[in-house]
């Protein structure tokens, strides 16, 4: 299969959630979020999915995520979520993609696929094939909830992703659980020179002082910014987090 083979049947959107570099407090990319055509939480397209309807609605979220982003003049990253899933062939999967980013002026390699946990990221061979056809185009590809579903670092060495995104549970609370602190020392640790890591869910200052001074790179959450429909959260807009309340003790 080369691409879709009929359009998305539903009317769908985007909001963009920025994501931000820790050290440095700037915007380093925009998460793509589906929603409703007139703003509708994802729930109310995804839950309409059939099985058929899901390489179908891939391609066309991909596209409407980067057609959005360069309308509104995107100047970093995107990263936008995928379902490995609803992909036949790793390949022929990246046909819409490229096509897009062709037509909307938005190189491949300022993309990030987050990879949506389903049972086929435990399929080994099927995930390097799909992170290597990523990487050949320069598009990234990040591992998410991670610390929630997915097996442990010995499946992120298999698979050698280029970002781990933090599940929520982990973050949420984290200033003020010393195990959930140990628990992710250990993983920035672990993956200190391999890859990126990124977390998600963050809500208050000292959730986002633990992650900066444990080594987490990258962050987004309320704390930082809601996500917004149809529309690029701008630097001016964010609050002041170069120096967030420190973590209590627990």
């Amino acid at each position: 299969m080369t691409g879709p083979a009929a359009p998305f049947p539903l009317a769908f959107s985007m909001a963009f959630q920025p994501i931000v570099d820790l050290e440095t407090g700037m915007i380093a990319g925009h998460e793509a979020l589906v929603r409703g055509s007139s703003g509708e939480l994802a729930h109310t397209i995804l839950g309409a999915l059939s099985a058929t309807d899901r390489p179908v609605f891939d391609h066309a979220s991909r596209v409407k995520a980067i057609a959005l982003a360069a309308t509104l003049g995107l100047a970093t990253r995107l990263s936008i979520n995928i379902n490995a899933g609803a992909i036949a062939d790793p390949d022929a999967s990246l046909d819409a993609t490229l096509a897009a980013c062709m037509a909307h002026g938005i190189t491949p390699d300022r993309l990030t696929f987050e990879l949506v946990e389903d049972g086929r990221v435990f399929d080994r061979g099927f995930m390097q094939a799909l992170i290597g056809a990523h990487r050949r185009h320069g598009i990234r590809t990040a591992l998410d909830n991670f610390g929630a579903g997915f097996a442990g670092l010995g499946h992120l060495f298999d698979l050698c992703p280029d970002i781990v995104k933090l599940d929520m549970a982990l973050v949420r609370g984290i200033d003020r659980d010393r195990q959930k602190r140990e628990r992710l020392a250990a993983i920035v640790e672990a993956c200190r020179g391999g890859f990126d890591l990124s977390a998600e869910g963050v809500e208050s200052a000292g959730e986002f002082a633990v992650l900066r001074d444990l080594g987490v790179g990258f962050a987004q959450g309320y704390l930082i910014a809601k996500p917004a429909f149809e529309r690029l959260v701008a630097e001016a807009e964010l609050p002041d987090l170069a120096a967030p309340a420190a973590a209590e003790a627990a």
